[in-house]
């Protein structure tokens, strides 16, 4: 009577080990990745109030609110998201942008900066910018 052996040799489970870390190795980047951008996306939504009152001021005064007192909005270190540790207005020129810090959940002390471009009939558009080293974590219409 013969026996017969059965179960995984050492290198069948070598090779199984091997293919779990090859598909770790993928996958935790590009988790991490859409974390970020996750909570990006989540500091922009919290600027969308901000954006309001911006156009609001706008189309009180005619011109743009050069601080958040002036527009009426908290003071910058009073709006806190997962992602942001301030959101404040900063003339420049002739328009205010809304400038966001943000935190270590996205890149730590990098800022996002959304741009009114006011449009002749009354309505506005909003452009984002971001430093250098958010280009691949911006929505697309944050690109450029």
């Amino acid at each position: 009577m013969k026996h017969s052996e059965s179960g995984f040799t050492l290198i069948e489970l070598m090779v199984v080990v091997a293919i779990i870390g090859i598909l770790a190795a993928i996958a935790v980047p590009a988790y991490n990745n859409y974390t970020r951008r996750s909570y990006l996306a989540e500091a922009l939504t919290l600027a969308g109030g901000v954006k309001t009152s911006v156009e609001e001021y706008y189309g009180t005064f005619n011109q743009w609110p050069n601080t958040n007192a002036s527009a009426g909005l908290q003071s910058p270190n009073s709006y806190w998201g997962e992602s942001v540790t301030e959101l404040r207005l900063v003339a420049s020129g002739s328009v205010a942008m809304i400038r966001m810090q943000l935190n270590d959940k996205v890149v730590s002390g990098a800022y996002v900066w959304l741009i009114p471009d006011p449009i002749v009939s009354g309505s506005f558009r909003w452009q984002c910018q971001g430093d250098n080293n958010l280009t691949s974590l911006l929505p697309s219409n944050c690109r450029g």
